[in-house]
């Protein structure tokens, strides 16, 4: 019989904070001003074992735009390990957000917190976070993740603007002009521009994200789907999968997309870029 622990984990052990009477995950509460981080909340004590690897889920946000950051280290002496991940809900659109999974390595013992800032002060946002014990498909996960073009003035990220023309796409955005460090993987966390007034479904969004200077740039993930598909909805997925992919430091990141209608404000977006390293 074979013998699948290099690829394998040994089963997801422990779990940020899951409030059981609820069954979600426990918040964290953002600062009583604006766009001004709140205080860390605990969600795992310990890991029980190094970690190549997290899940983390966003079940619930109140109806504002949110960023978050994943901190570890013992209470007073937080450090973010993720900055500004993207979130929130709006209106009745608050539930099952989004998930994701991505090889970022923690060591044993580790105590993992979390806080957030809202486009409204004193307000709720949940972030599960679990550690993938064992490999992630690889021996070692990536030890740092550089945000780029976030908004922390506006809890968002970089507005993207699809254009006048229906279905065509628009001009790139730079997300950054030249990134800091080596990246071996990214994703995409989207904002929703505190639009909580979208006044049609069926909205579509094509994403393209690419690299090189202007006017020469390339698509790395083309034609990635964005969608809102009621009345009232926040754009969906809130994150795009992490993509295995290696861009030396210096590389201009952009983003442009098209989108099924022209409206002037419901056909944008905002986007936040999350390189590994």
């Amino acid at each position: 019989m074979s013998d699948w622990q290099f690829l394998g984990g040994m089963g997801i052990r422990d779990v940020g904070s899951p409030s059981l009477a609820n069954s979600w995950y426990n918040s964290c509460t953002t600062n009583a001003s604006a766009n001004i981080k709140g205080e860390w909340t605990e969600l795992i004590s310990a890991i029980a074992q190094r970690s190549s690897g997290l899940i983390l889920q966003h079940p619930y946000a109140d109806a504002y735009d949110y960023l978050f950051d994943i901190g570890i280290g013992a209470a007073g002496q937080e450090t973010a390990i993720i900055n500004n991940l993207t979130g929130g809900g709006i209106g009745n659109d608050k539930f099952a957000l989004g998930s994701i999974s991505i090889p970022l390595e923690l060591p044993a013992g580790v105590r993992i917190s979390l806080r957030g800032q809202s486009t409204t002060g004193n307000k709720n946002g949940a972030i599960g976070v679990m550690p993938i014990p064992g490999s992630f498909g690889c021996p070692y996960g990536f030890q740092n993740v550089t945000t780029y073009g976030a908004n922390t003035a506006g809890s968002g990220g970089t507005s993207i603007d699809p254009g006048a023309s229906a279905n065509t796409k628009g001009a790139w955005t730079e997300i950054v002009a030249a990134t800091t460090v080596p990246c071996f993987g990214f994703f995409v966390g989207i904002g929703n521009q505190v639009n909580a007034g979208r006044t049609t479904g069926g909205n579509w969004w094509l994403m393209d994200v690419g690299i090189g200077a202007a006017g020469n740039e390339i698509a790395i993930l083309p034609n990635f789907c964005l969608a809102v598909s009621v009345a009232g909805e926040r754009v969906r997925p809130i994150w795009t999968p992490f993509i295995p992919l290696s861009l030396p430091i210096g590389t201009r990141i952009t983003i442009r997309a098209q989108c099924s209608i022209n409206d002037t404000t419901d056909r944008k977006f905002d986007a936040v870029v999350y390189c590994f390293g």
